[in-house]
This record gives structure tokens, C-alpha cells and sequence, in this order.
């Protein structure tokens, strides 16, 4: 019973905290730099080298705010992320450019500083996030029979509908008093699931083959993310 009683008492404080602190909502975009990791049985993988790519996310910021300091961060985001791969094995190397675009639904927990100065106050991030995958192209600079044709090819279905990342980060935010809060942060976003299928199979005209057989390829990114909140109370 005693419990029970604390429960009720702890869930009406934070009622009342979330009343008073409520919902914010804002606009952020980011320029990202991504890379992978990938490997073939757990193995790294020898005949192929890969190079991050530059990228670029934006969208809507929702903030709920349970505490002077702290709360929760989502929103909605479109990321445009890529990396590049070169096969080392094969003279000339063919070289792809591969290009995904993702919705990112993040889920962060914020906690900032008291006001350092003039409004500013230093904040850490923590949590991860979520993309739907919506489009993936390669951009490949030589035929690779019967997967890639030489130029832009269309490869969504070689690709996982969904990927997770571990997200963490750190920055300052500027409360413009009667305008809004400037936000500013450096977020690393850690792959964690693999990205790609690795049991699909690509159809030639008399063969196919499995080009992502019993490997796995982890997909990272680092961004830049500048923001704004409207003036709307909250954390």
C-alpha cells in the first residue's frame, strides 16, 4: 500500500511538472558527415575500402520538458546520408556512391545547465533514434553484372525497411527572449543495426547471385545541428 501511495504521489508531481513545463516545438537542420562499417561474417572485409560521404538532415523538433533542466527531444527528420565503396580487387577498381534517404523519428533525453550567461546554457544528449528507409541509389562508375549497371541504379530493396542508432551528443542553447531559443549541437549517431539484406537476391539474365551474402554493413553519422525553438515555454 505504501508503494502504491509513493506511485500516486510520484506520477501526480510529475503531472504537475509536465503541465507546467508542457510541449515546444521547433526547426532544425544539420549538415552530417556518414560512414559504415562492414564486414563479412564478422570478418573485415580485405578486397573493398570505404569512405564517408557528406549529407545533410532537417526537419521538426519536439520537446517535452518534465523538469527545469531536463526532458524528452523527438521529432521528425529527413536524412540524407551515404558512403562509398571501392573494390580493391578489380582492375580498374570500380567505385560506387551509395545514397539513402531516411525519416528519423529521434528519442532523446535532454538536460542542460543552469544560465551560464545572458540566456545560455551548456546541454548533453541521450538516447537513439529510428529511420524508415525510403530510397537508396548507387552510383556506380563501371558495370557490375548482374547487380549495378554503370550509372545511377535504384537499390531500395537491397536495404533493411528500418535502421536504429545509439545517439549521444553535447551543445548550448540561447534564449532570445521574446523570439524564441537559438539551439546549437555536435550528435553522434552510432549504427547499431545491420543495413542491408544480406539474403537478397539480385536476377541477371541466366544467374543469380547474392552480392550481400553473410555480410553486414552498419551505417554512422555525425551532424552539426542547428535549431530554433518557437517562443512556446518548455525546455
Amino acid at each position: 500500500m505504501k508503494k502504491i501511495s509513493v506511485l500516486i504521489l510520484f506520477v501526480l508531481a510529475f503531472q504537475s511538472t509536465f503541465a507546467q513545463k508542457g510541449f515546444n516545438f521547433g526547426l532544425n537542420i544539420a549538415p552530417v558527415i556518414s560512414s559504415t562499417r562492414w564486414d563479412s561474417s564478422k570478418k573485415e572485409l580485405k578486397n573493398k575500402e570505404f569512405k564517408s560521404r557528406m549529407g545533410f538532415k532537417g526537419g521538426l523538433m519536439v520537446g517535452y520538458g518534465f523538469a527545469e533542466n531536463v526532458g524528452f527531444q523527438s521529432g521528425i527528420n529527413v536524412l540524407l546520408a551515404g558512403f562509398s565503396s571501392k573494390i580493391k580487387s578489380i582492375t580498374p577498381n570500380p567505385t560506387n556512391k551509395y545514397s539513402l534517404t531516411a525519416v528519423e523519428i529521434p528519442l532523446l533525453l535532454k538536460m542542460r545547465t543552469n544560465d551560464l550567461a545572458s540566456g545560455i546554457h551548456a546541454k548533453g544528449y541521450f538516447g537513439g533514434a529510428l529511420g524508415i528507409n525510403v530510397g537508396a541509389k548507387v552510383d556506380a562508375n563501371a558495370d557490375q553484372f548482374p547487380v549495378y549497371e554503370k550509372g545511377k541504379n535504384t537499390i531500395t530493396k537491397h536495404f533493411q525497411p528500418f535502421y536504429t542508432w545509439f545517439s549521444f551528443g553535447a551543445g548550448i542553447d540561447w534564449d532570445l527572449e521574446g523570439i524564441g531559443m537559438l539551439d546549437i549541437a555536435i550528435v553522434y549517431n552510432l549504427g547499431l543495426s545491420n543495413i542491408i539484406k544480406p539474403n537478397y537476391e539480385a536476377e541477371g539474365t541466366t544467374i543469380k547471385v547474392k552480392p550481400y551474402e553473410n555480410q553486414r554493413a552498419r551505417l554512422s553519422y555525425i551532424g552539426l545541428n542547428i535549431g530554433f525553438w518557437f517562443p512556446m515555454g518548455g525546455n
